[in-house]
């Protein structure tokens, strides 16, 4: 848009106004820099915390290190319908269902075990009331 003012024998005076798509393109730009500004700091702190670990068959990888890695291969799983959270080893286990059919837990009757010590009074109290609720029948 021009906007000018003309007098005798003066050049008109020119102000060149950007429109709505260049000021849109810009804060878009702007935007996109910030982003990639962003994402390429994230992606470099976590290794800024990490120490070189030796190659494998160098010469001073006979010593095992402080902090061996941990071998998370194999079958991963958690039967959690049929009881199959295992005990810490040591202090008060999880809350289990006392609802038994066969001898294991009943998938289909939840009845938690409301005197477990982990369990806070007003938690026992509201997995004694549920527990209660799922004895009638009701869902």
């Amino acid at each position: 848009m021009l906007k000018g003012r003309q007098g005798a024998g003066t050049p008109a005076l020119v102000t060149v106004s950007p429109t709505y798509h260049e000021r849109e393109v810009g804060v878009h730009k702007q935007r996109a820099f910030l982003l990639f500004a962003i994402f390429a700091a994230a992606a470099a702190t976590p290794a800024w915390g990490q120490t070189l670990v030796p190659a494998a068959g160098s010469a001073t990888s006979g010593a095992q290190g402080a902090a061996s890695i941990p071998d998370f291969s194999g079958m991963w799983g958690n039967p959690f319908l049929t009881g199959g959270l295992e005990p810490p080893p040591s202090g008060p286990g999880p809350v289990t269902n006392r609802s038994r059919r066969n001898g294991v837990s009943d998938i289909y009757q939840f009845v938690g075990d409301h005197t477990n010590p982990i369990l806070k009074t007003r938690a026992a109290e509201a997995v004694k009331k549920h527990g209660e609720i799922s004895l009638t029948g009701v869902t």
